[in-house]
This record gives C-alpha cells, structure tokens and sequence, in this order.
C-alpha cells in the first residue's frame, strides 16, 4: 500500500468514526434512553443497546468491533451499579485501550450519574474528569454538548428531530382502548352525623389510653377531653361525663380545632381497631400488622377485580444476606376531596428476625425498601384489595360501629376509566436477574411454590 493509500485509508476509517457510544448498567437505562433521545435530536449517531441506532446505517452487532471501528467516543455512566457490573468495566476498559492506541486521551468520556466520590471511582476512570450528572440532567447535558463541540465530534443528523419523534411514536405501548385504572383508595360512605364530647373525670392513664386506643377510634383534645362517635367500652376504672353532641358538618371549627382535622384522625383510628378486631397486632411502635399463624400458611385468601378467588402470603422470611421476617403491614392516611372523604391504603412491611423480635430502626429501613422493590404494581394492587376484602368479610362494605353511630367505607377501590391502554407486550420489563435477590429462608415455606391465581383480564390493568 503506498503512503497516499495509507492517508486515504487513515481518512477513511477515521470517517466512519461518526457514534457516540453509551456505556451503562440496566438500573441506569432510563438516563441512558434519555440521553439517547437528546443527543439525537441535536444531530448526534447515537448507539444504545436500548434503541441499537437511530437515524444510521447498521451498527456491527460485535461490541469490541463497533468500538474499534465506528465510535468517535465512549460516553461512561458511572454510577455504584456500572462500576461492579462485567460488561460495564469491559467497555470501559476497552475505550481506554482504544484511546491509547490511537492517541485520544479523551476517547472515554465519564458522566457521574449518582455523585460517585473519587475514592468510590475505579481506579481506571479515577483521574479522569468526568461530567456531572447527579444534581441536574440539564446541567450535565448542557455540560456534555459543550464538551462534544470542544472535540469537533460529528454531527451529521439534519433530521434528528424528527427521527426522535418517529422513533417515539413508533415504540410507543398506547393502544386505543379504554381501561381501567384502580387506585390505592377507598370511599367514606357513611360518617355519624354527630360527634360526642366528653370528659374523664380523672386523667387517663397511659396504660388506658393504650387499651382504649386499640378498642376504640377517639380524638384527644386534652387530658381530660376527647371527641368520638360513640362512647368508649366500659373499663372498671372509667368515669366520664357528656359535655355535648356536636352536629359537626355545621362547625368549621370545633374548640378551636379544624372539623375536618378531628374527623380524618377518627376515621384513620376507626380503620384501626377494625385491623386489630380482624386479629392484626399493634407493635411496639404503633405499627399495625399481620401476624403469623392468621391464616392457614400466612395465606390471605381474598375475591380479585375479576371476581375469582386469589392469595397472597402476608408472612415471609428472607436472607439479603441476613435472614428477617417480613410482615405485611397496610396503614391508612384520609384525605378530603371535594367534599367527600377518602382512605389512601399504604403497603409496608413490618421487619423482625426469625424469632419475632424487631429489628433496629437502620436494618429494618434498608431491609424494607429493598423488599418494596421487588414488588410490582400489581403486587400492590392485589394486596390493597385482598386487605379491603379481608376487612369488609368478603362484602361491599367495611363496617366499624353498631347502629347509627356506624362508620362504613366502600370496600371497593376507586377506580377510573381511561380513554387510552398500555400494550402491555410492548413494554420491556427489567430482567429478574437485575432485581434484588431474595432467598427465602430454608425453615420457611418458598413464596415461590404459591401460585398467584390473578387471572389477566383484558382491559383491566393497575398503573
């Protein structure tokens, strides 16, 4: 090959060097995809496992090929996931082999995705500057087009725009379809239209307002004063005396108290004593939850929105890599909307060890978000609707009370009807293996043998 082929050649391959290659772990692709999306609306070849090329030739499918040949250079998110992960590090690697060779110290540019500190940083890409993309994904866009232009990155797309669009509208996973859409909540649908007050003749104890907390919903206005619906159990030691029967829905204000503060608090108590009525336990904490033993294998047994029969555990053991117990526990939080009240159902869990003892406050907070994270919306709707049956007795309605001074709640979920659906076909799912893993622990039932009878019913979904 003579020296003019030579140059013609070295012109030629460093031509075809017209991608930006994206380096990222699976837990960072919603950055990745955006990035993807921005850079190629400014006119950028982008090459992203998410989207394989937008507006280009075909891309080689061989990765160290694609980076040898095609990439201009190797944009790196760095976070505590990419920094682990095998594929990530070999990219990394090989960008920093590349840019050696062919004389570009810059051919590996690093973007910081979750504040990595430089000690937590890999010793490869530890001194090399990278952009910050941890306190705003503007900033360190506009950070990364500046430093594009700085190198004469090429930019080819005329189009890039409209291919951006066209790539969006065409992947999109809305169907014209109506579905329905549930929620976490449930409707009031009868409050005692008066409200006592009433006075202990001798301070309540603590151990009183303990026994009488779990037994019956009241609002404390002092030590001596509180408002409920219907008077307290009779205890040995309880004397009071009626100082007045409220029409509440009248008064803004009761005592210089806001209604609607007295009458949310009474109506999350009332929810309350009906979990503890239907044997869940109050922990030393406060925190209401199910226990073991409830159900025959932890199972709640409950009628799905298809109306068929399903079950989930409500008691499980894992190791992470610590073994605990976790203990399905629902609280509740009311709020007013228009004039109507409503119940807003949270799924947590409750964490102890093995023998049953809580766990300290750190551990338990570590061990429940990573539990929560294997969870689905779907998890947490059936788990919301099996507590809502479980509570009303496979009935319509929740009932707390007797008679008149009733407090009933719509057993049902608020659910609404959307004009639009979501394929769910369409729509990729993060791989198991990218999940936190949980073994369940070997003196335990495996969750995994518990088939979930929730049958798919086309048209109804949760988001």
């Amino acid at each position: 090959m003579t020296k003019n082929e030579k140059n013609e050649d070295k012109i030629k391959r460093k031509e075809m060097r017209d991608h930006l290659f994206i380096s990222y772990a699976t837990e960072d692709f919603v950055l990745a995809e955006w990035l993807t999306l921005r850079l190629t609306s400014e006119g950028y070849r982008v090459w992203c496992d998410r989207f394989k090329l937008l507006g280009g030739e075909s891309y080689p499918k061989d990765i160290d090929k694609a980076l040898k040949e095609r990439t201009f250079r190797v944009l790196a998110l760095l976070s505590r996931n990419s920094i682990k992960k095998d594929n990530p590090v070999k990219e990394r690697t090989m960008a920093l082999n590349i840019g050696k060779e062919l004389g570009i110290r810059d051919f590996l540019i690093p973007l910081n995705v979750d504040g990595l500190s430089s000690t937590e940083l890999d010793w490869m890409t530890g001194d090399i500057t990278y952009i910050p993309f941890y306190k705003s994904w503007a900033d360190g866009f506009y950070r990364l087009l500046k430093k594009l232009k700085s190198v004469n990155a090429p930019c080819p797309l005329k189009n890039g725009r409209k291919i951006v669009a066209d790539a969006y509208l065409s992947s999109t996973p809305l169907r014209q379809e109506s579905e329905t859409i549930y929620s976490n909540c449930i409707k009031v649908k009868r409050i005692p239209d008066k409200l006592l007050h009433l006075h202990f003749r001798e301070e309540l104890s603590n151990h009183e307002r303990e026994v009488l907390r779990d037994r019956w919903p009241f609002f404390i206005k002092d030590n001596h004063q509180v408002f409920a619906f219907t008077h307290p159990p009779e205890l040995e030691t309880l004397q009071y005396d009626e100082i007045e029967n409220i029409e509440w829905r009248s008064h803004e204000k009761i005592h210089g108290i806001p209604t609607d503060n007295i009458i949310k608090n009474l109506l999350k108590k009332a929810l309350e004593v009906k979990c503890l009525q239907k044997g869940l336990i109050r922990s030393e904490v406060g925190r209401i939850y199910f226990p073991r033993g409830l159900f025959k294998n932890d199972n709640l047994v409950f009628k799905s929105y298809t109306g068929r029969k399903s079950h989930f555990k409500v008691v499980g053991t894992r190791r992470s890599p610590y073994p605990f117990r976790y203990h399905l526990s629902p609280s509740f939080k009311i709020k007013k909307v228009d004039n109507d009240f409503i119940a807003q159902i949270s799924i947590n869990f409750y964490i102890t060890d093995l023998v049953g003892l809580p766990v300290d406050s750190r551990k338990a907070s570590t061990r429940h978000k990573a539990l929560r994270k294997t969870l689905f919306n779907n998890d947490f709707l059936i788990r919301c609707i099996g507590i809502c049956d479980y509570l009303s007795n496979n009935n319509m309605e929740i009932v707390i009370g007797e008679n008149d001074d009733q407090v009933v709640f719509d057993a049902r979920l608020v659910s609404l009807t959307s004009p639009f659906s979501i394929d769910e076909s369409r729509v990729e799912k993060i791989p198991i293996e990218d999940l936190p893993s949980f073994e369940e622990d070997e003196d335990f039932e495996d969750e995994s043998e518990i088939e979930f009878e929730l049958e798919s019913e086309e048209g109804v979904k949760n988001k």
